[in-house]
C-alpha cells in the first residue's frame, strides 16, 4: 500500500535528524506558538480589567474637550454605598454629606473638599485644608438646571456652599425678555385645538402679571468665572392644566419653553449686546457645558388631581397608560434639549425619594394653599409611584433588548438617585448638609465628565 507520509508537511520530521531542535513536528512547535499568544492575551485582558476606566460616554455625547481637564478615573456615584460626612463647620456642625463607595479603588470623590477648600474664609462652609484635585472643569463653565422648585433648592444649596449669592431673573432683568415674548400661539387657549372650538378666550392677567415672575435664578463663582443656572417647567402636560395657578408662566408645553424661554434665556446671557449686559451681571457666557434633566412631580401632582376628582387613591400604583405616557413624552423632551443644545453634555437627575416626616400636598405644591389653611388629605406622591417613575426613567437609560423607547437608546447621562430619607428643606426638597452637598459633588462630577469630552 503506497504511504502518504509525503503529503504531511506538518507531522514529516525535517532532515534535522532525532537528535536535532528541529526534529520536533512542526504541528507541535504551532500549538506552543498558539499557546503563548493566548496565555499573553488573556493576561492584558486581565490588566485592563483592573484598570480604573473613565466614564463611558453616552450616544449624546459630551461637548468639545477642554485643555487642562482630566475624567474621573472612576464614577463612585454608579456604585454601591453609604452617606458619610466631611468636617463640620458653622453652617452644618454635623459636616456636609459626602458619597462614599464600599470599593477601595473607586471610594469617592475629591472634588467637593477641593470645591470647599478652595472658597475664601468667608465662606460659610470653608475648611481651611487646601486639597490638590484639580477645578479646571470649572473654568469659564455654564452648568442649566432644567426641572422644578427641587432644581431650585438645589441650585441654592450649591451656591450657599460656595458662599455666592442667588440671582432671579424677572422681566425686567437684561436676560429676561423671554417672558414677554412668547407667542400667542403657544399660549391658552391657542394652543388647544378643543379650547378654540369651544369658543375660550385667554386670561389676560397671565400676561399682565408676568413682569412679577421669575424665568430663571443663577449665582455666579468669580473665582472660576462659573456660572449655575435653573429654569423651570410642568412636566409632561400638553393641556395647559396649570394655567390657573397664580404663579404659573406660560407656555405650558415643554417644547415651547424650551424654544419661547430656555433658548432666548441662554442666548440673553450669552451675548454681548449693550441690552444683555450690565457691569453687575458675569461676562458673556461663551457656551453651555451641562444640561441636567428632571421631570416628576408635576406629572405626580397631575395624577393625584385626577385620581382625587375620579374618588380614586392617589397612591394606587400608577398604570401601564400613564407610565408608558410618562416615559414617552419624557423621551420627547429630553429629544428637545439635545436638539437645543446638540454640542452640549445631557444629564437626566432622578426625583429624589423625601423623608414621610412632612407629608407633602397637591395643594402646597401647586400654591394653593392658602396662608393658615388646613392641608387637606391630597398627597403629592406615594414612594410607590416614585419608585414607578424612577425604574421607567432607567428603563430609557439602559434600554434592554427589544424595550427601546421611542427606537432611541442612551438619550444621555444617567444622574442617580443616592439619597433615601435624609433631611429635608421642605416636604420634596432635601437639604444642604445632605442632599445639597451630595447634588454638588454630582455636579463636579459631571461637568469634568463634560470637559474632558465624554
Amino acid at each position: 500500500m503506497p504511504s502518504n507520509a509525503s503529503y504531511r508537511p506538518l507531522t514529516k520530521k525535517p532532515s534535522g535528524g532525532a537528535g536535532s531542535p528541529l526534529a520536533a513536528p512542526l504541528v507541535l512547535q504551532a500549538n506552543t506558538a498558539l499557546t503563548a499568544f493566548s496565555a499573553l492575551f488573556l493576561f492584558l485582558c486581565l490588566v485592563a480589567s483592573l484598570a480604573p476606566t473613565a466614564p463611558s460616554a453616552s450616544a449624546r455625547g459630551g461637548g468639545p474637550r477642554r485643555a487642562g481637564v482630566r475624567a474621573p478615573a472612576c464614577n463612585p456615584f454608579a456604585l454601591p454605598g453609604y452617606v458619610a460626612r466631611l468636617a463640620p463647620t458653622n453652617a452644618a456642625p454635623a459636616g456636609l454629606g459626602t458619597w462614599r463607595t464600599f470599593d477601595p479603588a473607586c471610594a469617592a470623590s475629591p472634588l467637593l473638599a477641593a470645591l470647599l477648600s478652595s472658597r475664601p474664609s468667608t465662606a460659610p462652609h470653608h475648611l481651611h485644608t487646601p486639597l490638590p484635585a484639580s477645578l479646571a472643569m470649572l473654568r469659564n463653565a455654564t452648568a442649566l438646571l432644567v426641572g422644578d422648585r427641587t432644581d431650585h433648592a438645589l441650585l441654592t444649596h450649591v451656591c450657599d456652599i460656595a458662599g455666592e449669592k442667588v440671582e432671579a431673573v424677572d422681566a425686567a432683568h437684561p436676560w429676561g425678555a423671554p417672558l414677554q415674548t412668547v407667542p400667542r400661539a403657544h399660549r391658552w387657549p391657542n394652543n388647544d385645538a378643543a379650547a378654540l372650538k369651544a369658543g375660550q378666550t385667554a386670561d389676560e392677567r397671565e400676561l399682565l402679571d408676568t413682569g412679577k415672575r421669575a424665568l430663571a435664578h443663577y449665582c455666579y463663582l468669580s473665582d472660576y468665572d462659573f456660572l449655575l443656572t435653573s429654569v423651570y417647567h410642568y412636566g409632561t402636560d400638553t393641556a395647559s392644566r396649570w394655567r390657573s395657578l397664580p404663579s404659573f408662566v406660560a407656555p405650558s408645553l415643554f417644547e415651547d419653553r424650551v424654544s419661547d424661554l430656555f433658548v432666548p434665556y441662554i442666548s440673553a446671557m450669552s451675548s454681548s449686546l449693550p441690552q444683555h449686559r450690565s457691569p453687575t451681571l458675569p461676562p458673556a457666557r461663551s457656551r453651555l457645558d451641562l444640561v441636567i434633566f428632571s421631570s416628576g412631580f408635576w406629572d405626580l401632582a397631575a395624577w393625584a388631581r385626577e385620581d382625587i376628582k375620579a374618588g380614586s387613591s392617589a397612591t394606587s400604583d400608577l398604570s401601564e397608560s400613564r407610565l408608558l405616557e410618562w416615559r414617552a413624552r419624557s423621551v420627547d423632551m429630553v429629544a428637545a434639549l439635545a436638539k437645543a443644545w446638540p454640542k452640549t453634555s445631557l444629564a437626566w437627575r432622578s426625583s429624589q425619594i423625601p423623608s414621610s416626616t412632612e407629608p407633602a400636598t397637591v395643594e402646597w405644591w401647586t400654591g394653593e394653599l392658602g396662608e393658615g389653611e388646613q392641608p387637606k388629605n391630597h398627597p403629592l406622591f406615594s414612594l410607590n409611584r416614585l419608585s414607578a417613575l424612577t425604574n421607567a426613567r432607567r428603563s430609557v437609560l439602559e434600554p434592554h433588548g427589544d424595550d427601546v423607547a421611542k427606537g432611541l437608546r442612551d438619550r444621555a447621562a444617567r444622574f442617580p438617585r443616592r439619597l433615601l430619607g435624609q433631611g429635608q428643606l421642605d416636604p420634596v426638597s432635601p437639604s444642604i448638609d445632605a442632599g445639597g452637598s451630595i447634588f454638588t459633588e454630582m455636579l463636579l462630577h459631571q461637568l469634568a465628565v463634560a470637559a474632558s469630552g465624554y
